[in-house]
């Protein structure tokens, strides 16, 4: 089996990378590749030549702790799976046409994606990487969804462990 987990700097992610670090039923040969996309800071919030360079220095320190994160996440699926089992990749891009294109070329049989649980007007303004890749997506997809959480106002560390919605 192959599962491509979405990864990104949220509360909300680090659940469905849980969800796959504690999850005891993976067969001894699932390969896992943890993937996350820096969104394009120029491409979202342009404000003029004036920014320019602080807002490509800006983008390249997320890409550097991105990159990080993926690592520490690759270091810790590989003590339960083998280092030939796990592997990590970060890119730039939109978050949902990004990790589309990753799985149409590595043809995993599950995407794991974390869900931010926003709902009404903020859903609509934000749009719903979990829900696009659902939708499009050519295998099973598992989103492990939260109660409103996000970068913000990060959930309590006892809170109950994230429930699971599979579709597809």
């Amino acid at each position: 089996m192959k599962v491509l987990i979405a990864v990104d700097d949220s509360a909300c992610s680090r659940k469905a990378f849980d969800y796959c670090l504690h999850n005891e039923t993976w067969e001894e040969s699932t390969q896992f590749l943890i993937v996350s996309v820096v969104a394009p800071i120029l491409g979202e919030y342009s404000l003029g030549a004036t920014y320019v360079e602080s807002m490509v220095e800006a983008e390249q320190q997320i890409k550097n702790a991105r990159e990080k994160l993926v690592q520490e996440m690759v270091s810790q699926l590989q003590k339960k799976h083998g280092k030939e089992n796990v592997s990590g990749m970060t890119y730039q891009g939109f978050p949902r046409d990004s990790i589309l294109r990753v799985a149409d070329n590595w043809k995993p049989d599950l995407i794991v994606v974390g869900s931010h649980g926003r709902r009404g007007f903020s859903k609509f303004f934000l749009g719903s990487v979990a829900e696009a890749i659902s939708r499009e997506a050519d295998c099973s997809v598992l989103i492990v969804k939260t109660c409103q959480c996000n970068t913000i106002n990060e959930p309590d560390e006892e809170e109950k462990p994230a429930d699971a919605l599979a579709s597809r």
